[in-house]
């Protein structure tokens, strides 16, 4: 019998604790062009952004290798309206430079 009610115990705290998991705050993008994120090329789609405290992972939403990024996490004042992807062109090639989050104050800046 305290075996049982040990496990009931046990199940209740698990259940209770996994609301307190902290999650990452995700968002989409789509890039319409080929584009450099820490030395990984990142084709043209749609894409899914989890921001962490000082780095974002970049998942291809139909599946593939994540990316792991440096970020500078800055608010803005007001809200974005819509996503912007700033590019730099770094020895031929586009590289993402900033992203501002549409919908939120998020601005993500790429370290360089």
């Amino acid at each position: 019998m305290s075996k049982r009610l040990v496990l009931v115990i046990a199940a209740l705290a698990l259940i209770a604790s996994a609301g307190t998991v902290t999650k990452l705050p995700t968002y989409t993008i789509t890039l319409a062009k080929p584009a450099t994120v820490s030395g990984t090329l990142l084709k043209p789609g749609d894409y899914k952004i989890a921001v962490g405290a000082a780095k974002v992972t970049i998942t291809p939403r139909n599946g593939g290798v994540s990316v792991d990024a440096p970020v500078t996490i800055d608010t803005a004042k007001f809200k974005f309206d819509n996503t912007v992807i700033t590019y730099v062109n770094q020895q031929n090639t586009e590289t993402i430079s900033e992203i501002d989050l549409g919908g939120t104050k998020t601005k993500l800046t790429f370290a360089k």
